[in-house]
This record gives structure tokens, sequence and C-alpha cells, in this order.
């Protein structure tokens, strides 16, 4: 089971916006449905034209338990050996905060 390159790079765009403080939980409405969607945004800040910034929406948050919703890798029959690139983990520091895996 290989993870889209697309889906590698947002991850990896979010790893750097964290690292630089500059991500965002907003609240946005799905258009398909008017509800309610929580979405992790990475703030896209331009100093240079009157401090603007934008925000770039990059993971939408589950409304329900995640456990009810998917199955982790290796949990069904068509699922391959599971394979975490080392890059992609983060663990919690006795501060409290999140930093990579050396």
């Amino acid at each position: 089971m290989a993870i889209p390159k697309g889906h590698k790079a947002n991850f990896e765009t979010m790893k750097q916006a964290s690292d630089a403080g500059m991500l965002a939980l907003i609240e946005c409405t799905n258009k398909s449905d008017g509800e309610k969607a929580y979405v992790i945004c990475c703030v896209n800040w331009h100093p240079e034209e009157d401090e603007e910034y934008d925000f770039v929406p990059i993971a939408k948050l589950f409304d329900g338990n995640p456990y009810d919703e998917i199955s982790p890798p290796g949990d069904t029959p068509d699922d391959k050996a599971i394979s975490i690139d080392k890059d992609d983990v983060v663990e919690r520091t006795e501060e409290n905060q999140f930093k990579r895996s050396p």
C-alpha cells in the first residue's frame, strides 16, 4: 500500500508549517451538504503585501470516532505489510512538545 506522492507532499508541507508555527484550525462549511467541517490549514503569509495572509486547506478532521470510520493498515485481508517512513514519525517530548524522531 503506497501513499500517493501528493499526500506525502502535503504532509511534508504541514510539518514545515507546524515547525514555523504557521498552522491554523478553521471552521469551514462543506460545499456538498452545508455541514460544518473542521480543517487544518497552512497559513500563507505575505509580509510584502501589507501583512496579508491566506489559508491553504491541507487536512479535514473526522466528525465522529475515526476508529469507526477507517481500518488501520494491515486490518483487512487486502492490506499488504505496513511500511512507515521514520521521517514521518513525530514523538512527544517531556515538555509536552512534539518533535521529529531522530
